[in-house]
């Protein structure tokens, strides 16, 4: 897991205003039926397809494989404000979405991940930073506690050994 610089949201109006019945339809309807109509419907895939050039189409988690899914950094279950919040999305493997859940890790759009977790370069293997503390939740993050570095988890598309080179400098998708 690298940082990442965000990346700003798409400006094309048509992409604006579909999203924007989704959005309406999200304050009053129940949001997993509200979400999976999004993503089925042709403006949920060209969302999903924006946020794939915008970070360049790998898991922000990983860093190793395909974007498969979208990711809420703070979950739609919990803070269904930000269900349709691009700021609040996160390209994804589904490994790592399914790992991560509706808890709170380190988000590689909002911190550094070098700060939280370090990787053996002989095994590959992350562990705990001896300079990390868990970060408080945001504002909005609901009530779910956030997963601390020691209980990070990693992404099994990623366990291969990582280049300790890799660690400098933000990734540009």
């Amino acid at each position: 897991m690298m940082p990442v610089a965000p990346q700003p949201e798409p400006t094309d109006a048509s992409l604006r205003s579909c999203l924007a019945g989704y959005r309406k339809q999200a304050k009053t309807e129940v949001i997993k039926i509200v979400w999976k109509r999004f993503r089925a419907s042709n403006c949920g895939k060209s969302w999903f397809s924006a946020l794939q050039r915008a970070y360049g189409h790998r898991c922000l988690y990983c860093d190793h494989a395909p974007t498969r899914v979208i990711d809420h950094s703070d979950a739609k279950s919990t803070n269904r404000a930000m269900a349709f919040a691009w700021d609040n999305l996160r390209p994804s493997c589904g490994d790592c979405n399914h790992q991560k859940g509706t808890s709170t890790i380190v988000d590689p759009l909002r911190e550094d991940p070098r700060a939280f977790i370090e990787y053996d370069v002989s095994t590959g293997k992350p562990m705990q930073s001896p300079k990390a503390t868990p970060r408080a939740p945001e504002q909005g993050e609901g009530n779910n506690p956030p997963i601390g570095p020691a209980n990070a988890k990693r992404c099994p598309a990623s366990q291969a050994s990582e280049d300790a080179a890799r660690l400098d400098g933000i990734r540009q998708p």
